[in-house]
């Protein structure tokens, strides 16, 4: 019977590197009598806006692992294997509860999510961190980054964050085919963290449970009915990981 798989939770992006490090020097070089196999040992990091140097390994960067694991928002299949740390494709994993396709689910809620008093518009939230890109810290010290990350979504340049922020509320507007507009709102949510507003999705005021509590319930549904369902698609980033390492354990033996 082939055993489970075992997740760590570390923390943040660089105590994540270190334990996935740390856990290869661990393993002996004989490792077939031990715990676990040092080839089926995997690491996922949030992608944040700053870079981070990744030293002994075979990308020099959590930005080079980004741009090398991704491609026009999808995981690319032929680099996938290749890689043992694997960055988010969006910037943190509260976006992956805010993408465009959720529209559908939280419509057909039984209790609908409301955002600030008002049933659940994911539009409402896009426009929302747009504006907000303008007080954005983050933002500002990492803006290199950001604009490479950005530099195939804008025909237009921008040169500081106030000229993103315009640049992206006046396409979004104008923007009419659904594929494009997607594509708009998913290169906000690769720079533009999604966590407060995620805070903000509330039941509505007949229902009567903890704010904390219900976005927990939602995220496990969203979990469950959405992206359980998506492993095979490179679209959804999470779950295809998820295949991409269950692949690579099948054909290596077990864990």
């Amino acid at each position: 019977m082939q055993p489970l798989p075992v997740f760590f939770n570390c923390g943040g992006k660089t105590t994540v590197i270190k334990t996935y490090f740390r856990l290869l020097e661990l393993c002996p070089e004989n490792s077939s009598q031990y715990y676990f196999n040092p080839n089926k040992l995997f690491a996922i990091v949030d992608l944040d806006n700053q870079d981070k140097t990744i030293e002994d390994y075979s990308f020099l960067s959590t930005d080079a692992i980004f741009f090398d694991l991704y491609q026009k928002f999808q995981v690319n299949q032929q680099n996938a294997p290749n890689h043992r740390i694997w960055t988010t494709g969006l910037i943190h994993k509260e976006a992956y509860f805010v993408i465009p396709e959720l529209q559908d689910f939280f419509d057909m809620c039984i209790n609908i999510p409301h955002y600030k008093n008002n049933p659940l518009s994911l539009n409402k939230i896009y426009l929302d961190m747009a504006e907000s890109i303008i007080d954005d810290i983050d933002i500002e010290r990492n803006f290199q980054e950001v604009k490479k990350r950005l530099k195939d979504n804008f025909d237009s340049e921008f040169n500081n964050k106030n000229d993103l922020k315009d640049l992206w509320i006046d396409k979004f507007n104008v923007t009419v085919k659904k594929e494009q507009k997607d594509k708009l709102i998913l290169a906000l949510l690769t720079i533009k963290k999604a966590k407060s507003f995620w805070k903000n999705i509330q039941p509505s005021e007949d229902v009567s449970i903890l704010p904390e509590r219900f976005q927990e319930q939602l995220s496990l549904e969203i979990a469950r009915q959405f992206y359980a369902k998506q492993s095979n698609d490179p679209k959804y980033h999470i779950p295809y990981f998820l295949e991409t390492i269950q692949k690579i354990s099948e054909n290596r033996g077990t864990f």
